[in-house]
């Protein structure tokens, strides 16, 4: 189940990857606030600095291409972030700029302060970029073997009817710390109904949530 745990948090953490990258500004309502736009202005450039590190960092970069772009500095990147978070207090661009600096300080081992950062920019808001935040919190806290904290964090996305395309991942990711928690019942129940769940759209997780509920069941026959 370990194995099983890990990859399926590498899986997670990539589709929160990809929303983040993939999305952009298409996040951002046209009804935008003058403060909103102007955050978005000044991320922009930060912006850029974040994908090019993600693109040096990535498995299977192009070194050569790399060696021709600029390097990013990475300590005058975090510290950039950093200061956009506290000069742009509940902005969408603030939450995504925590997001990126949680990422880094990850990839350093550094998940207290990662938690910190996005702790700064988490709110009750229903949009996207929230979402995206207490959903990564989560994470962090799960990897941090806190999984009581965890599923009460991922509880907030899973309340959260306008955070539907998330629900799933994250049940699955809250019965997993269940398990941890030696609370299989309850660890049985969210990945049924994840199974359970045929809408369009939700087929990959059913599959998923198939597999670890039956591996699950069985190391549990085996007394593992």
């Amino acid at each position: 189940m370990d194995f099983l745990e890990k990859n399926w948090k590498n899986l997670a953490f990539g589709l929160v990857v990809l929303l983040v990258v993939g999305l952009g500004y298409s996040i951002y309502s046209t009804q935008s606030s003058e403060k909103e736009k102007k955050a978005q202005a000044a991320f922009a450039n930060i912006e850029q600095q974040v994908l090019a590190l993600k693109a040096a960092t990535a498995p299977g970069a192009d070194k050569a291409a790399d060696q021709k772009a600029a390097p990013v500095d990475k300590e005058k990147l975090k510290q950039d972030l950093e200061g956009f978070v506290s000069q742009f207090p509940g902005t969408v661009a603030s939450q995504m700029a925590s997001l990126a600096l949680a990422d880094i300080y990850s990839t350093e081992s550094k998940n207290s302060e990662a938690l910190a950062v996005l702790k700064k920019t988490a709110n009750n808001s229903g949009v996207l970029s929230n979402t995206l935040v207490i959903k990564r919190m989560g994470q962090i806290l799960s990897d941090m073997d806190q999984c009581a904290e965890a599923v009460q964090v991922w509880e907030k996305v899973v309340s959260n009817k306008q955070a539907s395309f998330a629900h799933g991942d994250v049940k699955i990711q809250q019965a997993l710390c269940y398990k941890k928690m030696n609370d299989l019942k309850k660890a049985e129940e969210l990945l049924t109904s994840v199974k359970n769940n045929k809408t369009e759209g939700q087929e990959q997780l059913s599959q998923e949530a198939d597999r670890i509920l039956r591996l699950l069941k069985l190391n549990s026959t085996l007394g593992s």
